[in-house]
């Protein structure tokens, strides 16, 4: 895959990520309890803001497009931490799935990984690894 459509990838990514972050935040602070930890608010929020950057920082080919991807994936490891462990909830579900994969692009994309391919079993088996919960999660849809 190509340094430019590779890119592009990570930045419909990114966007997803953010896009799904700010939603699980919105939905985490409605119900309260738990879910309402204020490190799992701040964390998600964290995700959001730095797949943002991400997203910025690659759509105008930043010189520190690599650096903001090293910080997604530190970002992305403590939100797969943080909401994990709340696999009752749907869209954090969704939302670990989206934030695993971009996890890997970014790792791809700062060099700490080799890209797999779309199709390949490899990659379809670390999805499967990643998610905490026994049941697959569809793909992400639009809103």
């Amino acid at each position: 895959m190509s340094d430019q459509t590779h890119s592009e990838r990570l930045i419909e990514t990114a966007l997803s990520v953010y896009k799904h972050a700010r939603m699980a935040a919105a939905y985490c602070s409605d119900q309260r309890g738990d879910l309402a930890d204020p490190r799992r608010l701040r964390t998600l929020y964290d995700v959001a803001e730095t797949h943002l950057l991400l997203a910025d920082m690659l759509g105008r080919a930043s010189t520190l497009s690599r650096d903001a991807a090293a910080l997604a994936v530190q970002a992305a490891e403590a939100g797969l931490e943080a909401y994990g462990s709340a696999e009752e909830a749907d869209i954090l579900r969704t939302l670990y799935a989206v934030t695993a994969e971009a996890k890997r692009e970014a790792q791809v994309f700062t060099g700490a990984k080799e890209a797999v391919d779309e199709g390949d079993p490899q990659r379809e088996e670390a999805l499967r690894e990643t998610f905490p919960a026994s049941d697959a999660v569809p793909p992400p849809t639009e809103v």
